[in-house]
């Protein structure tokens, strides 16, 4: 047989062997980590959903970093660790986001504030946005709005319990 027809023949079993390697072929999607994350945060462990997407954001860069961020963020909202979510958003690099991730960002700072019992700041901070107009993104602002008004009445002040306790 001639020499040809034997690298011929060699570089023929070749292509088709690597034609059926995942990693030659599209993208399978999101990382397995993402699914653990996922599953963590529909059986309520936030935190450790957290820290799963912080995981993944340190591996990322760009939009796929700050998402993970974005992500991380929520979690730790979602867990009462309004520090760390804190944190997360200050990661978050503003240059980069989109649009969409802007208006997340914005609104998990004003979530924040109002963990933290600030709720001037988180109006402050939603004042500062323009309202989003569809979407999960305007229910969550209109909500977090509503409870920045709703904030200081609820929390009241310690003038308005020392008065209240002289009226009894």
């Amino acid at each position: 047989m001639p020499r040809w027809m034997i690298r011929f023949a060699l570089s023929v079993l070749t292509a088709l062997s690597l034609s059926g390697c995942p990693s030659l072929t599209q993208r399978s999607g999101l990382p397995p980590a993402v699914d653990r994350a996922e599953a963590l945060e529909a059986s309520g462990d936030e935190a450790g959903a957290a820290r799963v997407y912080e995981d993944l954001a340190a591996q990322n860069s760009g939009a796929d970093r700050n998402e993970f961020l974005l992500r991380a963020a929520r979690a730790y909202l979602a867990a009462h660790r309004t520090e760390d979510a804190t944190r997360m958003l200050g990661l978050s690099e503003a240059t980069t986001l989109s649009a969409d991730q802007r208006t997340e960002r914005a609104l998990l700072s004003a979530q924040a504030a109002l963990e933290r019992g600030q709720p001037q700041e988180a109006s402050r901070q939603l004042a500062a946005i323009p309202e989003p107009r569809a979407g999960a993104l305007a229910a969550r602002y209109r909500d977090l709005k509503a409870r920045a008004a709703q904030a200081p009445a609820q929390a009241g002040t310690p003038g308005a319990e020392a008065e209240s306790a002289a009226h009894i």
